[in-house]
């Protein structure tokens, strides 16, 4: 590798360890490469770097070999919007994102591309973001999107099938919630693993307002206005609860269940679970639609009978989201199998090895021993 070359990667190579607020003697570790002293001298331009050794820096660094041998200067990578920003591994958890989404785009270019449908793009003036026009936008997404009557059932299978939003979940810990980006590879959603699945709904619905108004709304405008965000993050909260309890189908379930203009405590619990959102969110939105004062719901909140009720309900309706989705290990598959991709690389995609490639891909339904090239005419 020429001089200039050797310096250009040893630029690049410090400056995504940097990015990532790792140390040279953590990077050393990570990547066998030894000693602290290797990585200094990489990133010095001093020590020529072997292919083995960039491809581990690469995979340390959540990055692509082409991200460091490409001739052209690799763009900044895009901000990333926060529900709840996490206390720990910001960094890498962002960066650990990113390359997923990247990986998901080449996915589908190996592919051969798939269709994408828009989201719908709504132009929100600051002036006018309140709860009233928040509840307006609830109804139009819903019908726009098709979520139907109980729409968490359907929302993340609409966004990741339909509009190609690529959803990640990893553990961000308790302080983090969620987070939303778009870029070149388009639209994605990280959502934390570690939550209830009820609040993992509300982030979804939560993080489609970010979404719809991303392009008025941009992440570098909020963050500079504090402000505003503020006020944005309660909208959004307010969108989330009309889209996942709309007024109509919520009022019909809660008065099919009066008797005598009471209702048990087991019912309240049964509603939550039936629109798959937590009970505190229902009980504030029967509140907002004048169903219940507002002084009883919060009563019902604290009630330490309803919340065992509650939490008695919870392994029933329990969901562990997959590791990896889905649909990005099809995707894997596919390309896999039409030769795109090696059995090696598709192994790494899926965090797993070789050895224990086939049971990872049968627990997703997929058999390397299947013919899937059976064709059929069309005429």
């Amino acid at each position: 590798m020429k001089g200039s070359k050797r310096l250009l990667l040893a630029k690049r190579i410090k400056a995504a360890r940097e990015r990532l607020s790792l140390t040279q003697e953590q990077l050393a570790k990570m990547t066998s490469l030894g000693l602290l002293q290797t990585v200094s001298d990489i990133e010095l331009g001093k020590r020529e770097v072997k292919a083995w050794e960039l491809v581990n820096i690469a995979h340390a660094l959540r990055l692509d070999v082409s991200y460091f041998l490409a001739t052209e200067k690799p763009k900044n990578p895009p901000i990333i919007l926060w529900r709840k920003v996490p206390k720990e591994n910001r960094s890498l958890l962002e960066a650990t994102f990113l390359q997923r989404c990247n990986q998901y785009h080449i996915l589908e270019k190996l592919c051969g591309g798939v269709q994408s449908h828009k989201l719908p793009c709504v132009d929100i003036g600051t002036e006018i973001i309140n709860d009233l026009r928040a509840n307006s936008l609830a109804i139009q997404v819903s019908g726009q999107l098709n979520l139907g009557a109980k729409p968490a059932k359907t929302l993340e299978k609409v966004l990741e099938d339909y509009y190609l939003v690529k959803i990640w979940y990893m553990d961000l810990g308790e302080q983090g919630s969620a987070a939303t980006v778009v870029d070149d590879f388009g639209a994605a959603i990280l959502i934390n693993s570690k939550e209830p699945p009820w609040r993992r709904n509300f982030s979804f619905a939560h993080e489609v307002f970010h979404l719809i108004t991303w392009d008025y709304l941009p992440p570098n405008k909020l963050q500079t206005d504090k402000q505003l965000l503020e006020k944005v993050e309660k909208v959004a909260n307010t969108f989330a609860s009309n889209l996942l309890l709309p007024a109509d189908t919520v009022s019909e379930s809660f008065e099919a269940r009066l008797k005598n203009n009471k209702i048990i405590y087991l019912d309240l619990v049964e509603i939550a679970r039936e629109f798959d959102v937590s009970t505190e969110a229902l009980i504030y939105r029967l509140c907002n639609l004048r169903l219940i004062e507002r002084k009883i719901g919060e009563a019902v909140l604290e009630d330490r009978h309803f919340r065992e009720l509650d939490k008695e309900s919870m392994p029933r309706h329990w969901r562990i989201p997959p590791s990896i989705p889905e649909r990005f290990v099809r995707l894997a598959f596919v390309a896999y199998k039409r030769g795109n991709l090696s059995r090696s690389r598709l192994a790494e995609l899926l965090d797993t090895s070789l050895i224990d490639l086939p049971n990872v891909l049968l627990g997703y339904g997929f058999d390397e021993k299947e013919d899937y090239e059976t064709e059929i005419s069309t005429a």
